[in-house]
């Protein structure tokens, strides 16, 4: 598992894209992603952003798993639950 893992995507500047994406977890050799989101990702532009992030990472091969902070806070065990269950 790699904090802040970047993610190349092999993109032109100006394509639309980044040249890389950074996950908050990653795991690298089985492509899983995982992303912690805060207050700031119930916005909808930031939304937005986050739905074309994952879909493009997902045409690469990676599972992109989300959890809202509240999420982790109050049920830590189902989270970690769900994370073992994929990797």
């Amino acid at each position: 598992m790699i904090p802040e893992l970047p993610i190349k995507t092999h993109q032109k500047v100006g394509s639309g894209y980044p040249t890389c994406y950074k996950v908050d977890l990653g795991f690298e050799e089985s492509k899983i992603g995982i992303e912690v989101d805060g207050y700031s990702h119930n916005l909808i532009e930031r939304r937005k952003q986050d739905i074309k992030k994952d879909m493009f990472l997902e045409s690469l091969g990676w599972k992109i798993l989300r959890f809202k902070n509240e999420e982790i806070l109050k049920d830590l065990n189902n989270v970690v639950q769900e994370i073992m269950s994929i990797i």
